[in-house]
């Protein structure tokens, strides 16, 4: 015959359920977001007539950033493979 079990206490299971949920969170829900870093922003762009990826990157380097790493950023988040675009072709852009 089996033994049932009965809480003693269930307000503490409650308690124990509701910090362990907060540090699973605090574990998991955090992960990609350190101390004094910013979550990145994403834009999204349409190529128009006489673009390119140097005329686009240029309106987004930032002061002291080679406009070379910015054109490899906008292909690897594209997955460009070259760096051939179209008229209409949208682009997502990290500012």
């Amino acid at each position: 015959m089996k033994k049932k079990i009965y809480l003693k206490n269930p307000e503490r299971l409650i308690i124990c359920i509701v910090i362990l949920f907060f540090i699973l969170f605090g574990i998991f829900g955090f992960q990609n977001v350190s101390l004094g870093e910013s979550v990145p922003n994403y834009i999204t762009i349409k190529v128009s007539k006489g673009d390119t990826l140097w005329t686009i990157a240029s309106d987004y380097v930032k002061d002291g950033e080679d406009i070379r790493d910015v054109i490899a950023e906008i292909k690897e988040l594209n997955n460009l493979k070259n760096s051939n675009i179209k008229v209409g072709q949208e682009l997502t852009i990290k500012v």
